[in-house]
């Protein structure tokens, strides 16, 4: 780790060196937190970790912890300048001034520093002494001790005079049983009683120790203090030494260090700038997973130095689009603003020119499309154009010795050796990017689909579509050294393997939309998405995917379609829409930061085994209280059921008789006038009927062949009665389903009324239309006549029960409480122009699918 993260400061120091000052910025990949994420105030003083892996930041306005998602507040409103942590006893302490804030969980109590409120804190030095020390001073801020915290109290370790000659810009550092004093006078030592003075240096601001090498760090380098003496390791002249340095050892054996204003790293060697431009550092921390943090007066930074170096164009109006590596070192950038850069600096410069999200290698050359060409840029940054004709080119892509190109809908090769271009297929719609496998098969992803395009034995080309199924709308590729082809559509990753299109299973990708693939040299595919980054060895017996967001380093706002390069060492650039990303793929996979994310203590109900009983006595008390509702339901619902049936043959039964009455009288006309076969077919006819009658009385309901039948019978039998006085027509529509079913006797019950009370008082007698259609997925039932109308039947039979239609109307009541969409009924009066009556309709209207149990 030690030797990659070296490697990769020099390889951002390097590219620095190589571009025009103004061109290219690099720096380590961080994220800034602020009072928008929930710190307490953007002036910070204090980041520290505790034994869990929290992290804790102390402001001028309070304290938050940290668990590598979200922010906790801890004082919850309650103003106090906290400038350290410490961990007594396990219990995390914050301390401010004159207070100190005990933290159980999330509460926090108040204690004193000094129950006699002499002795306060001093914050300069509160961050740089060992966990368990911490210096106090008087309100004056002299007479200056430091002491050991423990639990209760702070014990003396040294009150020597020395303390009070420290100016608030240097720090006392500790070690072991001395005391190191760094004043303007020079540097002392404090061993015991005893003190003794090792240099003069008048600028020494802090030290470190690191291994057997104890360090000085002063305003115009780094020395060695050995034996009460210094030598020096290497000049530097530090940006802003006025307010003092911190420095930090990190596991990778590099030293970390800071001034008001910017950071920088001792590698051992020589001193490097990290990041600069900072408003008043005033903490340096280097968590346990080697993230450094950064406290200032504009927030928090958290770097995520051993994955991904972030790299800006100077002219923030101009973004990078397309890269390019060429000699395996060089790497080459086509910007928006028509620029090219070859190691940072600029090569070709065209500013009403721009280039496209895509690049290919070419027996290595860079090919980059433009506007209207390609542009070729060699190992020694020679750029040259194409001259291809003035077209809009949609990307370019390798195939062997050739470069592919294409438009809107024409995909060309071109031969760099002869400079001849080809046309491959003029029948792609929208292509976007292409690839080839190892039997040189050409394959393309378009806005129609996956093409593929091979050679025939007579030299033309022949263009197949091989996802007639799935129409993927394909605008990445990418090929490995297997000659496999991996395509993303959406959200989903494919591969190619000998001409077939298979799905790769890759577990936490879905809702992630891909915009980049590559493999890389070492076989990792790398999956760029709008928020995130995805690494997998895909032809690993179990493929693990290895997720890197902005919490755990990448940065990196909306990559570039389809834009990877990859140099000789095995590093990886990546375009983004505000900057460039560079990392190693192998490391991406041997160190995921997902476990950076703290997971809370387990309260003993939390276990494992408590969560496993409490589960099954609750399972065991839901199943028996289940059981007890389940069997009372299923009581009261089939007393309910019983009650109802016999409710409904109740109602079903009154209409019996209610109709051998009318059919009875009937016979009975006929008997008084002497027509003997008259009433002899009206008893065949009733008899019928009867039978239909006593057959379906227990029928909720049947189906509208059973029930036109049963309305016509009855018709037959009153136009026996009524003889020429009585017609009717009945209309089925062919479109109702055979098993749809109406309640039962709804038709006869509206022909019965229309007969009784609207057309037998009419002299002349009248006409019944029957109709029964399908609209809107329900079956409408009409019966009309011609008859005197309701309210002139009315007048002629008061005494009228009307049973008929309120036995319907019972029976529906009780079928519509067991559906969402209820039967319906309607009584229209019909009317002429001059507002005389013409009779009465009656319609019903059944929902196909209802349900008549009840």
């Amino acid at each position: 780790m030690k030797r990659f993260t070296i490697i990769l400061i020099c390889c951002a120091v390097a590219i620095c060196a190589l571009a025009d000052e103004d061109e290219v910025v690099s720096s380590l990949s961080f994220r800034r937190f602020t009072t928008q994420d929930g710190l307490p105030q953007m002036q910070t003083e204090a980041v520290w970790q505790d034994q869990q892996g929290y992290i804790y930041i102390g402001t001028l306005s309070g304290f938050v912890r940290y668990d590598g998602r979200s922010f906790t507040p801890l004082l919850r409103g309650r103003r106090e300048n906290i400038v350290a942590f410490r961990q007594v006893d396990d219990q995390v302490r914050a301390l401010g001034f004159r207070r100190q804030w005990l933290v159980d969980g999330q509460r926090t109590t108040a204690h004193p520093i000094d129950a006699e409120g002499q002795w306060l804190l001093n914050n300069l030095n509160a961050t740089d002494l060992p966990e368990d020390m911490v210096l106090l001073e008087d309100e004056q801020e002299e007479h200056r001790r430091l002491c050991r915290i423990t639990t209760d109290s702070f014990p003396i370790i040294s009150e020597n005079p020395l303390l009070d000659a420290m100016t608030p810009d240097r720090k006392l550092f500790v070690d072991k049983r001395d005391i190191y004093v760094p004043t303007p006078q020079g540097l002392y030592r404090i061993s015991g009683s005893r003190e003794r003075l090792i240099t003069k240096h008048p600028d020494i601001y802090a030290l470190l120790r690191q291994g057997s090498t104890l360090y000085a760090f002063a305003a115009d380098g780094i020395y060695r203090v050995a034996q009460d003496t210094i030598a020096p390791v290497v000049a530097y002249m530090f940006e802003a030494p006025d307010y003092g340095f911190m420095a930090r050892p990190a596991a990778s054996g590099e030293i970390f260090i800071v001034d008001a204003h910017a950071i920088y790293v001792f590698d051992g060697h020589a001193v490097h700038d990290v990041a600069k431009g900072f408003n008043l550092i005033r903490s340096l921390f280097i968590d346990k997973w080697d993230r450094l943090w950064i406290g200032s007066y504009q927030g928090v930074y958290s770097f995520f130095r051993r994955y991904f170096t972030n790299h800006r164009l100077s002219d923030k109006n101009d973004i990078v689009r397309a890269l390019g590596v060429t000699g395996g070192k060089h790497l080459v950038c086509g910007t928006l603003n028509g620029k090219l850069l070859f190691d940072g600096k600029v090569v070709s410069n065209q500013p009403d020119n721009y280039y496209i999200p895509s690049s290919a290698v070419v027996d290595d050359k860079v090919y980059m499309a433009s506007r209207n060409d390609v542009a070729c840029i060699d190992s020694s940054g020679t750029v040259t154009w194409l001259h291809l004709p003035f077209d809009r080119y949609r990307f370019v892509a390798a195939a062997g010795h050739r470069l592919v190109f294409a438009s809107r809908q024409t995909v060309m090769s071109y031969d760099p050796a002869s400079g001849q271009t080809d046309t491959l297929s003029a029948y792609i719609r929208q292509p976007w990017c292409a690839a080839t496998d190892d039997s040189g098969r050409l394959y393309v992803g378009s806005s129609g689909g996956v093409h593929c395009i091979t050679q025939d034995v007579g030299g033309g080309y022949r263009t197949t579509r091989i996802d007639d199924k799935e129409q993927f709308f394909v605008t990445t590729m990418a090929a490995d050294r297997q000659g496999n082809v991996y395509l993303a559509a959406a959200d989903s990753v494919f591969v190619i393997r000998d001409g077939q299109i298979t799905y790769l299973p890759l577990a936490g990708l879905s809702g992630h939309e891909v915009r980049s693939l590559h493999v890389s040299s070492d076989d990792v595919l790398l999956v760029a998405t709008i928020d995130a980054l995805f690494a997998v060895r895909p032809d690993s017996p179990s493929p693990t995917l290895h997720s890197f967001d902005h919490l755990t380093g990448f940065s990196m706002i909306e990559p570039q379609q389809a834009v990877m390069a990859e140099m000789a060492d095995g590093t990886v650039w990546m375009a983004g829409l505000e900057e460039m990303s560079s990392f190693r793929p192998a490391e991406l996979l041997t160190d995921n930061r997902s476990d950076t994310f703290v997971a809370p203590p387990l309260a003993w109900w939390q276990r494992w085994w408590v969560i496993a009983l409490a589960a099954l006595a609750l399972a065991g008390l839901f199943y028996l209280l289940i059981r007890l509702i389940v069997r009372s339901r299923l009581r009261r619902l089939e007393r309910d059921r019983r009650q109802k049936e016999l409710q409904i043959s109740a109602i079903r039964l009154k209409a019996i008789p209610h109709f051998h009455s009318n059919v009875l009288a009937g016979i009975e006309y006929f008997l008084m006038n002497d027509s003997t076969d008259e009433a002899t077919r009206y008893l065949k006819l009733y008899s019928d009927f009867t039978n239909l009658t006593l057959t379906d009385i227990d029928r909720a309901s049947r189906n509208v062949n059973e029930e036109v039948e049963y309305a016509r019978i009855y018709l037959q039998l009153e136009q026996l009665r009524y003889g020429t006085r009585l017609t009717y027509d009945i209309s089925v529509s062919g479109d109702i389903p055979v098993e749809a079913q109406i309640p039962n006797m709804v038709i006869y019950t509206y022909a019965q009324n229309a007969v009784k009370h609207g057309i037998a008082p009419k002299p002349e007698g009248g006409h019944i239309d029957i109709r029964i259609r399908q609209q809107n997925n329900q079956i409408l039932v009409e019966v009309e006549d011609n008859g005197i109308g309701r309210e002139a039947a009315a007048r002629l039979s008061q005494h009228s029960t009307k049973q008929g239609l309120r036995i319907l109307m019972e029976q529906v009541a009780l079928y519509n409480r067991r559906n969402r969409r209820p039967i319906t009924q309607r009584i229209t009066d019909l009317h002429d122009a001059d507002g005389h009556a013409t009779g009465t309709r009656f319609t019903m209207s059944v929902p196909l699918n209802f349900r008549f149990s009840v």
